[in-house]
Parts: C-alpha cells; structure tokens; sequence
C-alpha cells in the first residue's frame, strides 16, 4: 500500500485562510476593563483580611493585657475513701 507523500504546510500557504487583526494599543483592549475589575477586587479583598486580622491581633493583645488573667485560688479537700493495710509481705521492704 502506497501512502501519497504530502507537503508540509508553510506559513506562505497560511497567508490565504489567516485572520488578520490589527494590534490595538494596551489601554484601549476590550478585556483591560474587566481586568481592571477583577484586580481591584482583589485588591480590594486583601486589604479586608489585612484590616480583620489586624484587628485580631490589636484585640488580643489588649485582652492579654487588660483581661482579666489572674487565677481563683481556693483550698480543694477532698476525702480519700479506702483503708490501706500492710500485709507480711509488703511491710516497708
């Protein structure tokens, strides 16, 4: 079975079916508004969890601070049920 050999296309033979669009400048790309968007809303969201965990921190060193930390003290008694006794054995070895 013979395969017919086929020509490899160049880019000479693209230059028929190629779309041709025009560069446009950076600023004046349709999408930049919507990646402007979408930046800002990051943005925007960094600086709420920076301003949350901040003040996270602020409330927790003022807690440590001026919480109050000391602890109760009380005498606990509590009785003991139960006799223990010695046997030959275990007497004071």
């Amino acid at each position: 079975m013979h395969v017919p050999f086929r020509r490899m296309t160049e880019w000479r033979d693209l230059s028929g079916i190629a779309i041709y669009i025009p560069p446009q400048p950076a600023g004046e790309a349709p999408e930049s508004n919507e990646i402007r968007a979408s930046e800002a809303n990051s943005m925007r969201l960094i600086k709420v969890l920076v301003v949350l965990i901040l003040a996270g921190l602020i409330g927790l060193i003022g807690y440590a601070y001026l919480g109050d930390m000391e602890p109760r003290r009380q005498e606990v008694r509590s009785p003991i049920a139960g006799t223990v006794t010695a046997t030959d054995g275990d007497a004071g070895d």
